[in-house]
């Protein structure tokens, strides 16, 4: 596949993105309970290819719970929602509310959203933000096309964090799946949170 074949598909991924967010009304949600609505990750970089997985970080203050459960309440009734999955972080360093949800468009197709609810003023305010807009700023053609190769060719089996191919190519150079992979197996438990390219 050639680089302006990788170049559509994720082109046609970030248009499908903005049908999502117009059809799902997730914005508007959250947007009600007063939370601040970042889409990070992927789906706002333009760097998505076979996962249809789009990241949201929410902000809020107090009260966490009541909140993230009153806006969760209100997106469920779209029937479109298939699965919630939650998981309260709140007690820990991260100090959010996990929302994983399965959302199948009329067409058929199935996405995932993952919903952070963070905590307003906590250690990983603005974190990944930060992370994706540099990611943006070191979008050279061939970064962009080595990042698409790399998730393109991955076999679907394979679970591997993106954070993990944008430092492998923008900091490690690397530029196919098999480089990725042997890079992968030297290192597999670096810790990237928090990595600004």
């Amino acid at each position: 596949m050639d680089r302006e074949q990788l170049f559509q598909i994720a082109e046609q991924n970030q248009l499908a993105v903005v049908q999502l967010l117009s059809d799902s009304g997730i914005v508007e949600v959250w947007e009600s309970i007063g939370a601040t609505v970042n889409m990070v990750g992927s789906a706002r970089s333009g760097l998505m290819m076979k996962n249809l997985d789009v990241d949201f970080h929410v902000y809020t203050d107090e009260p966490m719970l009541e909140k993230s459960f009153s806006a969760m309440m209100e997106f469920g009734k779209n029937p479109s929602v298939k699965e919630i999955q939650y998981r309260n972080l709140l007690d820990t360093e991260e100090e959010c509310v996990e929302w994983h949800v399965r959302y199948q468009q009329p067409t058929g197709v199935l996405w995932k959203m993952d919903i952070i609810h963070i905590r307003k003023g906590s250690t990983y305010d603005g974190v990944i933000e930060r992370s994706t807009d540099g990611v943006i700023g070191r979008l050279t053609p061939e970064i962009r096309e080595a990042i698409l190769r790399i998730k393109y060719d991955m076999r679907d089996e394979v679970k591997t964090m993106s954070i993990e191919i944008y430092y492998a190519v923008i900091a490690q150079g690397i530029r196919n799946y098999p480089e990725f992979t042997e890079w992968k197996r030297m290192n597999p438990d670096l810790n990237l949170l928090g990595w600004l390219p």
